[in-house]
């Protein structure tokens, strides 16, 4: 994480407040994508929407902290050295992996096909990991 703050990649900076609160409100409407397109059969997308939410439930602290970001890897690293207790290395680590595989997605040369359980699995833990941020930052979801 240190390295992160030498190169930039993490900066500490005035951030305008509400900032992560609309950070939370982008996740809720990515992990709603992600669902509809698990119904709809487009599982790697729904897989790539559900990272998109826990990237922005991350965010979310990271901008509650003043802090900005300027590399995901940083910000599993910033969640690592100052969150593992409060969110838990578990729900880090699922980011990271989602991380991971979104970038072989894109960068890489070989084609990944996803089955709906993967992307059913994708899609719990990214609403885990918005509840628990959610839980953190704003206090108790209130389920309908």
């Amino acid at each position: 994480m240190e390295e992160c703050f030498e190169r930039r990649l993490l900066r500490r900076e005035s951030i305008e407040p509400g900032r992560w609160k609309r950070s939370l409100e982008i996740s809720a409407m990515k992990m709603e994508r992600a669902s509809s397109l698990i119904k709809d059969g487009y599982y790697e997308e729904s897989i790539f929407q559900a990272y998109t939410s826990m990237f922005h439930s991350a965010r979310a602290i990271l901008f509650r902290d003043g802090v900005v970001e300027k590399s995901h890897l940083c910000v599993i690293s910033y969640l690592e050295e100052n969150y593992s207790l409060k969110i838990g290395q578990d729900l880090i680590g699922w980011l990271d992996d989602y991380r991971i595989e979104r970038h072989e997605a894109i960068y890489g040369m070989d084609q990944i096909i996803k089955i709906e359980d993967e992307a059913s699995l994708a899609f719990d833990r990214c609403r885990l990991f918005y509840e628990t941020v959610h839980h953190l930052l704003v206090g108790n979801i209130t389920r309908s």
